[in-house]
């Protein structure tokens, strides 16, 4: 039986992505460590070395456990246990010294997300989820949102383009669609951010053609502990709304 709220996962999720999250910081403040190629992906191993660590210290307390991650790919040991690793999400930001990024941590237990992780080292936020269990940021409950009240032109959404020219394609069809009817829509480059902040309630929804849904389960397991809404349409795109705000674009879009 998995029991979320275990000392020991807790205790060893928490060390883990400060860490790696501290690995960032390092990096961030160092221009030399930093490639100036122009491809995003080609940070001098600052996502390695957070990987790294964080694999570290999971696999010193769970060494046959399964480990997945966005830099390194599968560690697959047959086990029903599965940690999902986000090291560096917000590359982009980070190689230009944009201080909007974070690292993600997830623990999947027979292919079901059970918990999650996310750290911003720029504000020094940890959120946390647990399965039927809540979410928090800090170690305080975050209260569960309630259905959106807002009308469509008060809307905050953030989004995600891919690199594929057709999941580019895809986003902009969806901003044309959609800027018209809400305040604002734009994309902050982070998802870890971009999900969270609309857990807190400072945003309304985030959408994500060319993501995998590997990338986001922590921050996915965050929203749907506070009642939020997180889908990947026939053709791959992931949506997260808080409560009532997918229903009201689908009107406004009418």
């Amino acid at each position: 039986m998995f029991l979320c709220m275990d000392k020991k996962l807790l205790l060893l999720m928490k060390k883990a992505v400060i860490a790696g999250g501290d690995v960032l910081l390092k990096h961030f403040y160092a221009d030399q460590t930093v490639s100036k190629q122009q491809n995003d992906d080609e940070a001098i191993g600052v996502d390695m070395v957070a990987e790294r660590m964080i694999i570290k210290i999971v696999e010193n307390i769970f060494p046959k456990h399964n480990i997945w991650s966005v830099a390194q790919g599968t560690i697959d040991k047959k086990s029903d246990y599965t940690w999902m690793i986000n090291p560096l999400d917000g590359m982009g930001n980070f190689m230009r010294h944009i201080p909007i990024f974070g690292n993600a941590l997830a623990l999947e237990y027979k292919g079901e997300t059970m918990m999650g992780m996310v750290y911003l080292p720029m504000t020094k936020e940890l959120f946390s989820a647990f399965r039927g269990e809540g979410a928090y940021r800090n170690d305080d409950p975050l209260p569960r949102l309630q259905p959106s009240k807002k009308k469509p032109e008060e809307l905050f959404i953030t989004f995600s383009h891919g690199k594929k020219p057709e999941d580019i394609k895809k986003m902009m069809d969806y901003f044309h669609k959609i800027r018209p009817h809400v305040a604002d829509m734009r994309t902050l480059g982070a998802s870890t951010v971009e999900i969270t902040s609309i857990a807190c309630g400072k945003a309304d929804a985030y959408i994500a053609p060319g993501l995998v849904m590997e990338d986001v389960q922590a921050m996915s397991l965050v929203m749907t502990e506070v009642g939020g809404t997180v889908r990947t349409s026939k053709d791959g795109t992931i949506y997260i709304f808080a409560p009532g705000v997918e229903q009201i674009l689908s009107t406004s879009l009418r």
